[in-house]
C-alpha cells in the first residue's frame, strides 16, 4: 500500500463503483479530489477520504494519488 498520511490531498484515479470487485453503486468519477482522514493498513480499503462533492469513502489504495504526484 502506498504511505498515504492522514490530512494529505488526494485525487481519485479512476471511477468508482462499492464493493470488492467495484460493482456496486457508483460512488464518484476519475479526477475528484479529497482529503485524507483515516489510514487503515490492515483493510483491502482502508483510506477514508472526505471528497469535495461532499462523500466520505473508504478507497483502496490504487483507486488514489497523491496529488503532488500527479
Amino acid at each position: 500500500m502506498p504511505k498515504f498520511k492522514v490530512g494529505e490531498s488526494v485525487t481519485t484515479t479512476k471511477e468508482v463503483r462499492a464493493g470488492y470487485t467495484e460493482d456496486g453503486p457508483f460512488v464518484c468519477s476519475e479526477g475528484v479530489e479529497g482529503v485524507i482522514l483515516e489510514v487503515d493498513l490492515r483493510e483491502w480499503d482502508g483510506v477514508n477520504v472526505a471528497l469535495e462533492n461532499g462523500t466520505t469513502w473508504w478507497f483502496k489504495p490504487n483507486q488514489l494519488s497523491l496529488r503532488d504526484r500527479l
